[in-house]
């Protein structure tokens, strides 16, 4: 089969794989366990990664979901990040390889795509290999408890998502190794150890061996403003932190917060807001982080700004060294922003947990909101953008420091 053939078959594979993984998430039955009558099942128990439900016979089913992020169990938790990131590397890897492939005209020179299909494919490796240990993790788990004699609450079994989640990890690996060996015959030499051609990709695809600056530039500036989109998002969004209130089957109630108010929403949908009106009256972490999240938004934007004037690709700022100096300033302030965004979503989160855990707390707990997860995100994107400007304008920026 020629390498072309190849790459479509492990396409296939690592696709059809990646498909299955991301529909483990949200299926239900990674454990269950049934109650029988004399004839019929009178009654099924089952979970997965985000709620515990039971079905009466009469096909009627009453969940509840984990609430509680933070006082979830240990390996819930870390199949969770597992799973999240097994489907992430795979969204990269489909990209890479459509980028990668002989049958596409993108890419450039056929080396050069034969480097980004060895990419792709390691990160189909690295999905399949978080999968296979996500779901393995947890049928340990089902499998230790039912197994012991001294366990004697509700045991399960393993249920069919598990199966489900392991041929499609099988089959990401597969198509993963498939696309690392297909670049033997693209003039590569097949004699180099497979981890200097690993970092040789690295370099190539990151650092711009292959690639001209004013390209690098363009894929900078779209990586920090889309981290400096992502974070002034989460000012505005609600659930900063989060509680509720449970009843025996729903949630009664549920109590958030951001960094400007704070509010209730009962089980009918209805919220009572409260502006958290004082400003020297707040919280000293509240008044740090509003502090830090608007220097980050501000810097942002100044960051725009200098990046357009001193980007290769535009006609104004001067000299090509005076828009290299621009264009390392603006990496700067997306440097600068990053961190201080990062600061700001770390210091909210790190007082949350530490109220969480503190036995001798009394008052109402919360738990990390989604807010905080996006704007981690967007700082670290913010980060690698101004560091890839800076990186590729500060030769020709010639500083005297």
């Amino acid at each position: 089969m020629s390498n072309m053939g190849v790459e479509m078959l492990a396409f296939t594979l690592a696709v059809s794989g990646w498909i299955l993984i991301s529909s483990t998430i949200p299926t239900d039955y990674w454990k269950v366990s049934s109650i029988d009558g004399t004839v019929i099942t009178t009654a099924t128990f089952w979970s997965n990664l985000w709620k515990t439900c039971v079905t009466d016979s009469t096909g009627v089913s009453n969940c509840k979901d984990f609430p509680s992020m933070l006082a979830l169990e240990g390996y819930i938790q870390v199949c969770r990040g597992l799973m999240i990131a097994a489907v992430c590397l795979g969204f990269f890897g489909s990209i890479l390889a459509l980028v990668g492939m002989k049958c596409t005209k993108i890419g450039g020179s056929d080396k050069t795509k034969a480097r980004i299909a060895c990419l792709a494919g390691i990160h189909f490796i690295l999905g399949g290999l978080s999968s296979v240990t996500a779901c393995s993790l947890y049928a340990h788990r089902i499998t230790s408890e039912f197994f012991d004699p001294t366990y004697i609450a509700q045991k399960y079994e393993l249920g069919a998502a598990l199966f489900i989640g392991w041929a499609g990890s099988a089959l990401c690996i597969l198509g993963g190794i498939a696309f690392c060996f297909s670049m033997a015959g693209n003039g590569t030499n097949k004699r180099l150890p497979f981890l200097f051609w690993f970092f040789v990709l690295l370099f190539s695809i990151f650092i711009g061996s292959k690639m001209n600056s004013m390209n690098l530039e363009i894929v900078a500036l779209v990586v920090e403003f889309c981290g400096w989109v992502l974070v002034c998002c989460t000012l505005p969004i609600d659930y900063w932190k989060s509680s509720s209130l449970d009843g025996n089957i729903i949630t009664t109630a549920v109590l958030w917060s951001n960094l400007w108010k704070s509010c209730f929403t009962d089980s009918t949908g209805v919220t009572n807001c409260k502006d958290l009106s004082s400003i020297l009256g707040q919280e000293s972490h509240l008044q740090a982080c509003r502090g830090l999240m608007i220097c980050c938004v501000t810097l942002g934007f100044f960051g725009a700004i200098f990046a357009l004037f001193g980007m290769r690709c535009t006609r104004t700022g001067g000299t090509d060294t005076t828009k290299a100096k621009i264009a390392c300033v603006a990496g700067g302030c997306y440097i600068v922003g990053g961190f201080c965004s990062l600061s700001a979503y770390s210091l909210y989160a790190n007082r949350i947990t530490a109220i969480y855990f503190d036995p001798t707390y009394a008052d109402q707990k919360y738990e990390l909101g989604s807010p905080l997860f996006i704007g981690w995100s967007g700082s670290v994107l913010c980060i690698v953008g101004g560091s890839m400007f800076c990186l590729i304008n500060g030769k020709d920026s010639k500083p005297k420091r």
